[in-house]
């Protein structure tokens, strides 16, 4: 059932308001989808809601209105991703009291739907959608956790790995990992289940997720987490394989490539990238602090710090590159479609931020202000 969420036409030009011409001939025509938080400008309304920021033919332009009147939790960068043209989102608590709800949307085709839950057990009170799950596929699918609330304990709940089909609206539920966590060697006498974590990643063509599954049990009403283990899920096969290095069992999954041929990881603090084609791990000791979801491409990330400067992090070669410094604190990072620039935000003044773009990667890059566009929009993610 198409659901009552209201959103304009990515066409609709006229609608737009012009933002300050910069003369940037090389820069390809762009498009954001923004978190709108009204604040004392209200430049949208009274209500938070998606906007949208174009940038075309030297010109920055922002929508007279909403161009979808849902909004995310907190941020589109964490809540949110778009993959040839189809959106997913987690959707604030506002729109479903009971933990919240996911949408798709066909940008092309201006429709907004619900993703599917989890069909609630007997001793459930209800199924929600885990809003920062969302993962969009090359051929359009949707991978994502939706969970279940204990109806006994209230606070404790069972996510459960799915798959959706944007064209055929078929949902494919992953089996459950509990058998797959206790088959492993670290399996104590009281490790009793295993639940996959919230951050999953997708192939692109659908067929295999990729997270972490932590293993734990109750002793004296306690819980105690016993190891914490790197997986690849199999939708067709429907099972579990186990990744990473023998005594890999205390791993954080932090982040995958675009085209998900590595992943990178830590375990006990030790960060690692392993190829999935040679199946070989590496080690590298740089961080990712401040590093967001959609600052991710081939290689490596790109991240903005305090001091102005705006870093290239290359993990795979294990490099470190200052592409640009700037004379603010440089944001919301993230590469061009092409890989060969980064945009990214910086504070300007007048209750306007700035967007601004890269020559390259390389150290030492020009940067341009492409426009400006009102601070009360937040949290932008590219339209890919």
């Amino acid at each position: 059932m198409k659901n009552k969420f209201a959103f304009i036409s990515l066409i609709i030009i006229a609608l737009l308001f012009s933002c300050e011409k910069k003369d940037n001939t090389g820069v390809d025509a762009v498009l954001f989808l923004a978190y709108y938080i009204p604040a004392k400008e209200k430049v949208l309304g009274d209500t938070p809601s998606v906007a949208l920021l174009k940038y075309e033919n030297n010109k920055l332009y922002y929508s007279a209105s909403a161009f979808l009147n849902a909004y995310p939790p907190t941020g589109m960068t964490e809540n949110a991703d778009i993959n040839n043209n189809i959106l997913a989102m987690g959707l604030h608590s506002d729109f479903d009291k009971d933990g919240g709800r996911g949408l798709y949307m066909d940008l092309s085709a201006d429709n907004a739907f619900y993703l599917p839950l989890v069909p609630p057990s007997k001793s459930s009170l209800y199924s929600y959608f885990q809003p920062t799950t969302a993962d969009v596929t090359e051929n359009g699918y949707v991978v994502y956790s939706s969970a279940t609330n204990n109806r006994s304990y209230g606070d404790e709940y069972i996510p459960f790995l799915i798959r959706y089909n944007v064209a055929t609206k078929d949902s494919l539920v992953a089996i459950s990992p509990k058998a797959f966590a206790l088959s492993q060697p670290e399996k104590g006498t009281d490790t009793e289940t295993g639940i996959i974590q919230r951050n999953i990643f997708a192939s692109p063509d659908g067929k295999y997720a990729y997270g972490c599954i932590s293993a734990f049990g109750l002793d004296g009403n306690i819980y105690h987490y016993d190891y914490y283990i790197l997986f690849r899920y199999d939708f067709d096969a429907k099972e579990y394989k186990r990744l990473g290095e023998t005594n890999d069992n205390d791993v954080t999954i932090i982040s995958m490539n675009p085209n998900r041929t590595w992943i990178l990881y830590s375990n006990k603090g030790q960060r690692k990238i392993l190829d999935l084609a040679t199946n070989t791990v590496t080690y590298t000791d740089m961080n990712t602090v401040n590093v967001k979801k959609n600052s991710w491409g081939e290689n490596g990330a790109c991240v903005g710090a305090s001091t102005g400067n705006l870093y290239y992090k290359d993990f795979v070669n294990n490099k470190e590159t200052v592409v640009c410094q700037t004379d603010g604190w440089p944001y919301n990072a993230m590469f061009s479609k092409d890989g060969g620039k980064i945009y990214f935000t910086l504070d300007g003044n007048n209750n306007n931020k700035y967007l601004c773009v890269t020559s390259s990667l390389d150290e030492n890059s020009k940067y341009d202000i492409l426009g400006t566009y009102p601070a009360e929009f937040h949290d932008m993610i590219m339209v890919k």
